[in-house]
């Protein structure tokens, strides 16, 4: 079952194809937590796969690469999933993965005995503000034709800087402050005292 994009789900989405239509081949979309990223690359990724794309998702972790399959699931996109205790299907045009687990497979140790590697026309990274570490820049290196898309909330690193390095052009229609004006996500409370 289909779940219907927000109004600023279906504006990232726009963003992000014109992005790719003015020449960007990696682009980082910034949406508030809780605002849907993986939806929205889910709508994305269902038109891909229908033009005949091959798709690879990566997450660092366990939690985020079953929700994107939830997610790609909900939108009819069949996809194998790339993660120790998972049955591989590498027939399918999109894989779900750590990065973790690719890696092995795009450059083995032993070639004679090595993984197939999935086919990418188009990678997404979940949690893109750590895209600047070599295991996201490798997997980018293994795919030069592939248009990229990094997912975030923090699209800066922890030392502050931006992520103007990896990623071309940035797409954002909503901050939280908007979010939480039109509904979508509660007002916060902040508290302010000693706490022992």
């Amino acid at each position: 079952m289909s779940q219907k994009a927000r109004p600023y789900q279906a504006a990232s989405t726009v963003g992000v194809k014109k992005a790719f239509r003015d020449g960007a081949q990696l682009v980082l979309l910034v949406l508030p937590t809780g605002t849907g990223k993986t939806t929205v690359v889910a709508i994305w990724i269902h038109g891909a796969v229908t033009k005949g794309s091959f798709v690879i998702f990566l997450a660092h972790r366990r939690e985020l690469i079953r929700n994107a399959s939830k997610r790609l699931k909900m939108h009819g996109v069949k996809h194998g999933i790339i993660m120790p205790g998972e049955r591989y299907d590498l027939s399918q045009q999109v894989q779900v993965g750590s990065v973790q687990s690719i890696l092995p497979r795009l450059y083995p140790r032993d070639p004679e005995t090595a993984a197939d590697a999935p086919r990418a026309d188009i990678i997404v990274f979940d949690e893109a503000h750590r895209a600047t570490s070599k295991s996201y820049k490798d997997i980018i290196a293994k795919y030069p034709n592939a248009l990229v898309i990094g997912l975030t909330a923090t699209p800066a690193r922890t030392d502050g800087r931006g992520l103007g390095d990896v990623f071309q052009s940035m797409v954002e229609v909503l901050d939280v402050a908007d979010a939480i004006g039109q509904g979508y996500l509660c007002d916060y409370v902040m508290y302010e005292g000693q706490y022992d």
